[in-house]
This record gives C-alpha cells, structure tokens and sequence, in this order.
C-alpha cells in the first residue's frame, strides 16, 4: 500500500512539472541578454542590457572567473570584462575607459582570450585608441595592488630578444597562479626574419619561437622546428608547469604533415598520422586537429576527425573517449555520436582538477531540436548533464514558467570546477523554436565531498530558504524533496544507481537514467539514514 500511494504521488508531481509549474532544477541563469529581465541589465547603466556573451575562464581552483561581453551602450564603449565568483560578479574592465587610472589611453576592443587566478589578478589583450603602431596591448590587472599595467606593447623591445619588438599580433592571453602573463606574440618587428618571428611567452620566458624551438616527439623522423602557432591554442596548466600548444612545423614539402598538438615540447598529435592507442588504422586529417584544452591541474584534451573515415574523435591525455558512429554509453537513450548535422560533432570539451570531464555532441536524435547534449564522464559512467530543448528558469523564481529552452550551446564556452558546476554560454529559444537569446549560466552537475547521501534538503517548499540545501538531518522533507526532482527529471539529484540490487555491478552507480531502480535505491537510503 505504502508504495502504491508513493507512486501516486509521483504521477501526481510529474502531471504539475509537464503543466509548467514544477520548481526549477534546470541551469541557474548568471546573466543574458533577453530585454526586460534582471539578469539582463547593465550594472551602473540603467536601462542598458547585455547583447551577447564570448568564453568564460577560470580560476585553476575555480573559485574565480571572468567572461568578456558587448552591451547596447555606444559602440566606444559597449564591451566590458566581467570577473566574478559563483553567480557573483561585477564589471572590472570597459571599453572607452582608461586601461591605466590617470593615463589617457583608452581600452578599445577586448579579444576573447582572458584569464583570472585565484587571487583575482587577471590578464587580457585590447587594442587602445593610441597610434595604430602602438596600440595592440597585453594588460594585467594585479589584484594585491588593485592596479592595472601593460605587460606587452606594438613597438616595446621584446625581453632577451635583441633587435626585435612586438609587432601588431598579441593574442592568446591568460595568467598562470604565479601572476604571470602568457601571450602569443606573431610577426614581430626587427632584425629577424619573417621565418623565426613567432613567439609564445610566459612572463619574460620564451616556450617556443618559430624556426628555433624543436618539438620532440615528431613523425617521421623530422627535427623540424615549428612555422606558426594557431591563435587561441596557447594555454598552461595552474602552476604554469604544463602547457599545450597547437599549430604547424616546417615541415617543408611535408605540408600534409604539418600540423601539431604539442604538450610540454612534446608532439602528441600530427596531421596525416595514427592516434596512438586508438586500435583504428586510420590517419588524422588534413587539418584535422579541430580544437585543443588543457585543464589548470595539466589534463590535455583535443578534438578532431579522421582522413579516410571522416570519423570524429574526442581525445582525453590521449585516450580517445567518444567518437562519431558509437553508442553513446550508459545513459540508456540508444543515442550514437553523429556529425551528418554539425560536421564536427562535437563541440565543447572540459575538465576539472579531478580529471572529471564534460563535453558536447550532437547525436543522432531524430529531433534535431533535441540533439544536442552536454555529457559527464565521471568515475567511468557517462552521463546527460543538460540538452538543447531543457526548460530555462530564466527569471530565477523558481519555476519553469518563462518560456525558455536551451537552444544551441556555444562552441568550447564553458569550465568545470571541482564542486561540480559546470558553467557555459548558449542559446536560448521559446516554445515555438524561435530564437530569443543568449544566457551565461551554471548547473551542478555533481555533488562534491562527503555526504550523507539521503540529506538534500532543509525543507520542502520551494523558493523556502534551505530550498535543496542539505542540513544533516534525514527527515520527510528529503524525502518529498526526492520525489519532487525524480517527478521533475533532474538526473543531478534523481539519477542514483543503475539497478537496485545490492551488490550487483552498477549499484549505486549513477547511469544517465532515472527510473523506478533510483526510486528504490533513495528508499534505501532513506531508511538507512546517516
């Protein structure tokens, strides 16, 4: 009788969340730029909104990040670098303001390569309204001082590099924990030629210089040094130990050869060659490395496709993890990874400094309105964290009554952090697939740390202080408060266990799927307590 009545009550909750008024479990809505919402205005602008939102970036222990974004103000003025942490932030940097208090140059656009460390300190790059030949600028803003200085101008002498000054490329910023600075500086001014005028620096400290620095590791035997490095593919581990660089060598004739993802001086991956491991015959190709990331704890990812296949492939520290034509793993749906609508198939690719991965795909959902997901691989099981079509709480009361779906998720706009958020950029539409506009937000997509796995609540009313947040006590309200996310469909709760026999593979091991198993293993823990 006792669950007859409880699976009542779970039909009962999931008629009220497909009538719209179920309590919002869904992303928690950072900024957008949808007119008429909160979240959407300009602070210390009233009646400005925000327009669009470029890449977040974290702090490597992901207490801090920043995010650049273009308002409605004046075209001088309307973009504006964003820090914050968690869902608070406040604008540190705008265009048509001073990049130095007291001195007249002015920011002008922001590139969309930033980075923030723990300390709050920060780097990016703009181009200034100062003369054209000395107006590309690498900026850090030193949070123990509360000042901001230029690390790098166009036409300054490059350090240790006699002859040679900056030339009008400086790109691919970001701040290691130390403080310092890492740029890409292409196609300098001197006495070199064009051949070894390409630099890659932390602080004052060359990593690589085309025509001089030799990657080891490289494909048929070559030696050969590299010829470019691609702008936005600079990026170092939290410490500044580990690095990740993707670009071509001078390869000569060998151009179908040429391109490199290198970790640390090391070529990882080459054009027109295997993957290592990957048990297929199949050659990486021409161009093929499609996108590269590094973690701030030193994981390396990249993502790619094939020569004679065109299969797609999404590479952790090496190993492949997904790719094009396979069954997406765990999560129960029948899904394959799919590149006949997005060629590249996948689209974004994170980690956290627990080796915790997220990454979007489309699959071959024949609802193209629902093809597009965000997977976690976690402790070996794949899972669905969100996917276009999941409803938006876009004006933060608590209920899915705005109107607002997930659309299209930014390409590589997002970071993991070690509590399990995952914070990204995407589209948003209403009902009728119409577009409506862009979010910045974030969703917990794991719980971190001990705890008692039944406490998840304080109460059971929604919009309730305590709402959701556990307080170490087992009561009643946990569990309402299961059966209202199970009703809901929120795998971040609900999802618990793939079957509900003690001791067989796969108990209390999330999968992707909430079922009658997760209901069943929660009245477990219930009644076990803490």
């Amino acid at each position: 009788m006792q669950i007859r009545a409880t699976r009542a009550a779970i039909a009962a909750l999931a008629i009220a969340a497909a009538a719209g008024t179920a309590c919002a479990v869904g992303p928690e809505v950072i900024m957008c730029d949808v007119a008429g919402q909160a979240s959407a205005s300009v602070p210390g602008f009233p009646g400005n909104i925000f327009v669009s939102f470029d890449k977040p970036y974290r702090s490597p222990d992901g207490s801090r990040w920043i995010i650049s974004a273009i308002t409605d103000l004046a075209a001088a003025e309307d973009e504006v670098i964003i820090v914050g942490s968690g869902t608070t932030w406040g604008i540190a940097a705008r265009e048509g303001t001073p990049v130095v208090a007291g001195l007249p140059e002015l920011n002008g656009f922001i590139d969309t390569e930033m980075g923030i460390n723990n300390a709050g300190s920060f780097a990016y790059g703009t181009n200034t309204d100062a003369a054209t030949t000395i107006d590309d600028i690498v900026v850090k803003f030193d949070a123990i001082s509360g000042l901001f200085s230029v690390v790098a101008r166009e036409g300054d002498p490059i350090p240790g590099v006699p002859d040679e000054a900056y030339g009008s490329t400086l790109d691919s910023h970001g701040i290691i924990e130390n403080g310092d600075v890492f740029f890409r500086a292409s196609a300098t001014v001197g006495l070199l030629p064009t051949t070894q005028d390409d630099f890659v620096f932390l602080g004052s400290t060359i990593i690589g210089q085309a025509g001089v620095t030799v990657p080891a590791g490289q494909a048929l035997g070559g030696n050969s040094a590299w010829q470019v490095f691609d702008v936005g593919d600079t990026q170092f581990s939290g410490d500044g130990t580990a690095y990740i660089l993707d670009g071509d060598l001078d390869f000569g004739s060998l151009t179908a050869d040429d391109d490199i993802t290198v970790v640390s001086g090391t070529v990882v991956l080459q054009e027109n060659q295997p993957i290592a491991g990957s048990g297929l015959p199949d050659l990486i190709d021409l161009s093929g490395i499609v996108e590269v990331y590094m973690s701030a704890s030193g994981d390396w990812m990249a993502r790619g496709n094939y020569d004679v296949t065109e299969i797609d492939w999404l590479i952790f520290n090496g190993s492949i993890i997904a790719m094009t034509d396979t069954l997406i793993p765990d999560i129960g749906t029948g899904e394959s990874f799919s590149d006949d609508i997005f060629s590249d198939c996948f689209f974004t690719m994170v980690s956290n400094n627990a080796g915790d991965v997220v990454y979007g795909a489309v699959t071959d959902n024949i609802d193209v309105n629902l093809n597009g997901v965000m997977l976690m691989l976690r402790n070996g099981v794949t899972s669905v964290v969100a996917r276009e079509g999941d409803p938006v709480d876009l004006d933060g009361n608590g209920l899915f009554d705005d109107d607002a779906f997930l659309s299209v998720f930014n390409n590589d706009d997002a970071f993991l952090t070690d509590d399990g958020y995952l914070y990204f950029t995407a589209d948003l539409r209403n009902g009728a697939a119409t577009a409506i506009g862009q979010a910045f937000m974030r969703l917990e997509v794991f719980t971190a740390g001990p705890t008692c796995q039944p406490d998840l609540t304080t109460g059971a009313i929604a919009g309730q202080p305590g709402y959701g947040v556990p307080n170490g006590v087992v009561s009643n309200d946990d569990f309402f408060y299961y059966l209202q996310q199970f009703a809901a469909g929120n795998l971040a709760v609900a999802d618990l266990t793939t079957g509900a026999v003690s001791g067989q593979p796969g108990y209390g091991v999330p999968n992707g799927v909430i079922t009658n198993d997760d209901f069943f293993y929660y009245l477990i823990i219930f009644a076990a307590g803490c």
